[in-house]
């Protein structure tokens, strides 16, 4: 399930991420995303910087690549997701 918001609490908010580690595929991605984008949204991808390799990092492209061609798609910092 994809929250299309914040969960704010009390004292704090989250944001749900979704993973991109070794074994992520495109894929999953892909459909995560979707499923955030028909919802109304927001969708963030979280991952490590020294985990990242050539193919971690065409995934990463392809998927940012696919995301900034829906309509009304905006890239914003995390930041952004709290105010």
């Amino acid at each position: 399930m994809v929250y299309p918001f914040p969960l704010r609490y009390r004292t704090h908010a989250e944001f749900g991420c979704h993973s991109l580690v070794p074994g992520t595929t495109r894929e999953q991605l892909k459909r995560e995303f979707d499923e955030a984008h028909d919802l109304g949204g927001d969708f963030c991808i979280a991952t490590h910087y020294w985990e990242v390799d050539e193919a971690m990092k065409g995934i990463l492209i392809d998927v940012l690549d696919y995301a900034s061609s829906r309509p009304g798609v905006r890239f914003v910092r995390a930041e952004e997701l709290f105010a």
